[in-house]
């Protein structure tokens, strides 16, 4: 269709969307919002035929007026939609339209893709935030995530760097936005939701500016201390040794990696920027002040230190073996600490919505931990081949001990696990069982698991008890407490729970109040010497 009245037009227009079952309500919003206009503009400018060029022009007076706040969000995209309306029927002969492409997108440099020469510039601001964006799109993020970021994060990030003239890639003048941005979040100025965006994408483009890749992973708390390059260089080196040879789980790693840059920092306060001049005397020094800092977690720090120091005299770092100057034991915690109550367990699995896919996820790790007793880490590490539906069998390696593990699974487990898979879990090709509810899918951790729980028990008051607790491992001592007041051998109960050593069972009788008071001894009279003559 080529020269065509413009009333004309406007008319085929609505028929055609009257013939398409577009509600009326809708249609009357097209006529006089959009396409009436449109044709009054055509005829305030003394043209009768249609032609895109006209139509554009008043899309963009439209455009500014929205922008100076004159109409609102609605008014411009009901303009804007009537304009596009109106050429593909000219064109096609047909109005039905793709999805409203956000104008910024269309008409915004920043989004346009690179030349074949600029994306040679590897160093180029605008060539760095565009081959990040696409290494999002590939992790497979939800739109609304990918929006956000664009707009909270990359579009803010360009526009600080345009106005200062900085057309090339500087982590010291993106540093100082990011920390413009948590100011003005301290303040109140701006949300949360849009200061996290902008220290997220900030931490993507030098992640990818330094490795030419992203991965998924939490941004450290806003101004977490780091050791210096020198002792980081040395803590990691020391984590890849443990990670590649297994010696750790990658857990266990964690904790380690948070004690050891401890330990460094006291060093680095005292004055040492490396070994070379650290003595026995000064670890012991070192280890006095890091010690007030893990009043329950000791024997867990002196592990990590002990194992990082002597990995440093293995590789040569230092000529003594720094680790003879640390205690070789710590004296035990006496802490005891109970399970869940019946009551409360029923109240954290009422309060799953199993009608959501994410309620039916919690409610099946819920009811895992609680009929099974296993640990965070294994239930999260959980896979399909684990679970063997014909003989009700959970066959597992154990995260912790590396040892097997075979437990009975119960039907009311089996079917919420089976209720998750089948209707509630992302279809993907992960093997685990128990993932992430929002895009790029992946398989959950046992610290999320852990934040899961302790959001649970907020929201039931259990964490307002005054019993200590220990969030998911609270449901490993309820199913040990049980299985003892159901009177299970105490070498049947390691087996169940896995341990290696009976001494692990220790916590679990101290729990077990029938069972103490069935071993008190009772009181009996005492007679002086001379009486009952």
């Amino acid at each position: 269709m080529k020269h065509i009245n413009m009333k004309d037009l406007v008319e085929q227009v609505l028929n055609a969307l009257r013939q398409s079952g577009m509600r009326e309500k809708q249609i009357k919003d097209y006529k006089y919002c959009g396409l009436y206009p449109i044709c009054q503009y055509f005829s305030d400018t003394g043209l009768i035929t249609y032609t895109k060029n006209v139509a554009d022009e008043f899309i963009l007076q439209i455009r500014a007026e929205y922008e100076q706040g004159k109409i609102s969000r609605w008014k411009w995209n009901t303009v804007r939609r009537s304009a596009e309306l109106l050429e593909k029927y000219h064109t096609e002969g047909t109005v039905t339209l793709p999805q409203l492409t956000q104008w910024e997108v269309l008409h915004n440099p920043l989004h346009q893709v690179p030349s074949s020469q600029l994306l040679l510039e590897s160093n180029n601001l605008l060539v760095l935030v565009y081959q990040t964006k696409q290494e999002l799109l590939r992790f497979g993020h939800r739109e609304k995530t990918i929006s956000n970021y664009v707009y909270d994060g990359f579009d803010a990030i360009l526009r600080y760097c345009g106005e200062r003239g900085i057309t090339q890639y500087e982590k010291d003048a993106i540093d100082s936005f990011v920390a413009q941005t948590r100011a003005s979040y301290e303040n109140h100025l701006i949300c949360r939701s849009v200061y996290q965006n902008v220290r997220k994408v900030a931490t993507l483009l030098d992640e990818y500016h330094k490795t030419g890749k992203i991965e998924l992973k939490r941004v450290p708390a806003w101004g977490l201390r780091m050791p210096s390059t020198y002792y980081t260089e040395s803590l990691n080196a020391f984590c890849r040794e443990k990670e590649q040879t297994g010696a750790l789980a990658h857990s266990t790693i964690s904790v380690a990696h948070s004690a050891i840059r401890n330990f460094l920092f006291e060093l680095e306060d005292m004055g040492y920027v490396d070994f070379d001049r650290v003595t026995l005397s000064v670890v012991s020094e070192c280890m006095s002040h890091t010690a007030k800092q893990y009043a329950d977690g000791l024997g867990a720090m002196l592990f990590a230190i002990r194992s990082f120091l002597r990995f440093l005299h293995r590789n040569g770092t230092t000529q003594i073996d720094l680790s003879i100057a640390m205690p070789e034991v710590v004296a035990k915690r006496r802490v005891v600490r109970q399970g869940f109550g019946t009551g409360e367990t029923e109240k954290m699995l009422c309060s799953a919505n199993i009608n959501s896919s994410i309620g039916k996820r919690d409610y099946a790790i819920m009811l895992t931990a609680i009929q099974t007793g296993l640990r965070a880490v294994d239930i999260v590490n959980l896979k399909r081949q684990d679970i063997d539906w014909r003989n009700y069998e959970i066959r597992i390696i154990q995260s912790k001990t590396g040892h097997p593990l075979n437990l009975p699974l119960e039907s009311e487990t089996g079917n919420a696990i089976a209720d998750y898979l089948l209707n509630g879990r992302p279809k993907c090709d992960i093997p685990f069982i128990f993932l992430c509810g929002n895009r790029p899918y992946r398989p959950l951790k046992n610290r999320s698991a852990s934040a899961m729980i302790s959001r649970y028990m907020q929201r039931t008051g259990i964490d307002k008890s005054d019993i200590p607790r220990r969030g998911f491992h609270s449901f490993r001592r309820s199913f040990g407490a049980g299985l003892l007041e159901s009177e299970i051998p105490l070498d049947m109960l390691s087996e169940l729970l896995g341990h290696t050593h009976m001494d692990s069972a220790k916590p679990y009788l101290a729990v077990n109040e029938l069972g103490l008071k069935s071993c008190a001894i009772g009181l009996t009279p005492t007679e002086k010497a001379g009486e009952g003559w």
